[in-house]
């Protein structure tokens, strides 16, 4: 799950031109917390 979630990071961060805002990381960290809450 997690080298998904990486996968998607990078692919995300080379679309955009490795331009990061806030609103990106905030929205990733949101993820990231949304997939380790899910009981496995």
């Amino acid at each position: 799950m997690s080298r998904d979630l990486l996968n998607m990071e990078e692919s995300i961060s080379r679309t955009h031109g490795e331009i990061l805002t806030p609103y990106k990381i905030g929205v990733v960290l949101l993820i990231k917390e949304y997939c380790s809450a899910i009981p496995k």
